[in-house]
């Protein structure tokens, strides 16, 4: 029994750390200068860091994805960090996913403008079509 509850926590320890692997950068201005160098396009994710059902259906349907690990060499990962609304990031999360809330995500050229609609509302009809644009774009 012992056994079976480590194997379980083991998954799911590994799931929900699935995301974290990726390498994301975490500085704005830095993302953004590798992009322009790099010629791609930035897939921004905006977060508060607070593992919700929306976070958990991206790592789901989006990054634990075997067309997501095809597509992510294609792009820059840039990851927001989002704690209040009087951070710094909050008007940058709000800019490429309009939506005040989080987590979201969007694409965005060297230049930081958005590329076709971001994923803001996530559901996982929403999670799939936004996969299918990131695979009709890059």
């Amino acid at each position: 029994m012992k056994k079976l509850v480590f194997i379980v926590v083991l998954a799911v320890a590994t799931q929900l750390n699935a995301q974290d692997q990726l390498p994301w950068l975490t500085n704005h201005d830095t993302a953004l200068k590798l992009a322009k160098a790099e010629q791609k396009p930035l897939l921004v994710y905006v977060t508060n860091g607070v593992k919700t059902p929306a976070s958990a259906l991206l790592n789901d349907q989006i990054f634990n994805t075997d067309t997501f690990k095809k597509l992510q060499s294609k792009v820059i990962l840039l990851q927001l960090e989002v704690p209040s609304m009087e951070h710094a990031n909050y008007r940058l999360g709000i800019h490429y996913t309009k939506k005040t809330t989080t987590p979201g995500l969007g694409l965005v050229d060297a230049d930081g403008d958005t590329i076709g609609e971001p994923l803001a509302d996530i559901t996982p009809e929403s999670a799939k079509s936004f996969l299918l644009f990131l695979k009709s774009k890059l």
